[in-house]
């Protein structure tokens, strides 16, 4: 062991030396000694020697043991080596100062023996090392509680995304088993609307058609002004009827391989003119865009009638863009209306700068009937119409907006790539040359076979044919 001795008195230095060197023979041990005078010789002597031990007078030319400790310890934070304090005052205070400071025995030099020194350096030193292992223990208490409170932390932040997660994904469930509940219904009860609208117009037409031909229609005393205006009526009812069934996915579509880009470019001058001066258009189409398989004129409803609600949100003016690309989605990319399946699509987008909506009617602006416009100014089924044609082609749609910021719509349709697609279809209609359906020429004769399972239109369709040779097939 390398014991530094600090002690002004060379006679005190020199007795401690002694009584080492005496008490090791009779133990087996061996000392090497370094002395000095001065605190600072001696904390200089510390960092060169590292010493195993300091036997420290409490009263030095210039410093007490106290100031030594604290400069001892002042760069590392503790005493770096075992201290025992032996001086000539025997004063508990002083005694506990010197503990306190960091010395790991204080000891009277009218006591100092052989036996007694190595007995207070051997205590020095086992209580330095217990002091240090109940360092490393304390170290690596302190290491593990701050690994298991980031453990904690970590298990909790991502509880907490699981939790936010799985609350985003059945609010968006939610969400869309209303909408597809409300679709049903409506689809349901404007079906079967249908068919009463096909009764009451089927009569008025018969009743018109019974009525003498010069009946003049503005005369009160006849019955042709209140047919006329019933069957006006039944028209709108009818025409409203078919935006239900848009909505609920039960209407006849006619889909097409489609060019996204020519239908936006065809439909330029008539946006210009919806639009009016006020508001800047850009278009931006994307490059070799995909082809999709849908209904042209369905499309370019409802591209209009995007742009016709933006423009509402821009009465002073602004602007509005129409945007398509290419995009590959993958299964994490959400809709407000739903997941996404992964795959190719066609992305058209309108964004406009208008005044936004709100986040509480943000949910809701699908739903039919739904409307923030002034009474008499919408029927909210606009948006319905587009969510339903959308969903029926196999696509997707997805609105995002902010208060004072504009709103973004983003219709999503499947790329095309020539193989069929499960979309409810219809022959085109025929097309009209002249004013004049280009249909077969009508024969008189023959037999028509009437397939219908709602007893009062089946009745309307055999009463229509009042000049049939034969009566139909009833089935």
């Amino acid at each position: 062991m390398t014991i530094l001795v600090v002690d002004d008195r060379p006679e005190d230095r020199t007795a401690a030396r002694i009584f080492l060197t005496e008490a090791g023979q009779l133990e087996g041990l061996r000392f090497k000694f370094s002395e000095n005078a001065t605190g600072e010789s001696a904390l200089a002597a510390v960092r060169s020697t590292a010493p195993d031990c300091i036997l420290l007078d409490y009263y030095l030319p210039d410093m007490d043991a106290l100031e030594f400790l604290h400069l001892l310890r002042e760069k590392s934070g503790e005493t770096p080596v075992p201290v025992v304090v032996f001086t000539g005052i025997a004063k508990r205070d002083l005694a506990s100062a010197a503990l306190r400071a960091g010395a790991q025995e204080y000891l009277p030099k009218r006591l100092m023996s052989p036996e007694m020194l190595l007995r207070a350096i051997e205590s020095a030193r086992d209580r330095f090392k217990l002091h240090a292992e109940r360092r490393i223990v304390t170290d690596e208490l302190a290491r593990l509680n701050g690994e298991l409170e980031r453990r904690v932390n970590e298990r909790t932040a991502a509880l907490v995304e699981e939790s936010a997660r799985r609350l985003e994904a059945e609010t968006l469930l939610h969400q869309a088993q209303k909408m597809e509940a409300i679709g049903q219904l409506t689809g349901g009860l404007a079906h079967d609307f249908n068919n009463l609208l096909q009764v009451i117009t089927g009569n008025l037409e018969m009743v018109l058609r019974r009525l003498p031909p010069h009946t003049p229609a503005a005369d009160p005393a006849t019955l042709r002004r209140p047919v006329e205006n019933a069957r006006r009526a039944a028209k709108n009812a009818a025409d409203l009827t078919q935006r239900l069934l848009a909505f609920g996915r039960r209407q006849i579509l006619a889909p097409t391989m489609l060019e996204v880009n020519d239908l936006v470019a065809g439909l330029s001058q008539m946006i210009s003119q919806t639009l009016g001066e006020t508001i800047n258009v850009v278009t931006l189409p994307g490059n070799d865009l995909w082809p999709v398989f849908a209904d042209a004129n369905q499309l370019e409803a409802a591209l209009l009638n995007l742009i016709v609600n933006a423009r509402d949100a821009m009465p002073a003016g602004g602007r509005l863009t129409v945007e398509t690309a290419n995009v590959n989605l993958d299964g994490s990319y959400k809709l407000p209306l739903g997941d996404v399946p992964p795959g190719a699509y066609v992305l058209l987008s309108i964004t406009d700068s208008g005044a936004g909506i709100r986040e509480d009617v943000l949910g809701r602006v699908f739903e039919p009937f739904f409307t923030t416009k002034p009474f008499g100014q919408g029927t909210g089924l606009g948006l319905a119409m587009v969510y339903g044609f959308v969903r029926q082609s196999k696509g997707h749609i997805g609105i995002s907006s902010e208060v004072g910021e504009g709103t973004t719509v983003k219709i999503y349709l499947p790329r095309y790539d020539g193989s069929a697609l499960e979309v409810v279809t219809s022959s085109p209609p025929p097309v009209l040359t002249g004013g004049r359906n280009l249909l077969p020429a009508a024969r008189s004769g023959g037999t028509i076979l009437l397939v219908e399972d709602e007893e009062q239109v089946h009745n309307v369709v055999q009463d229509a044919d009042s000049n049939a040779s034969r009566p139909p097939i009833p089935t």
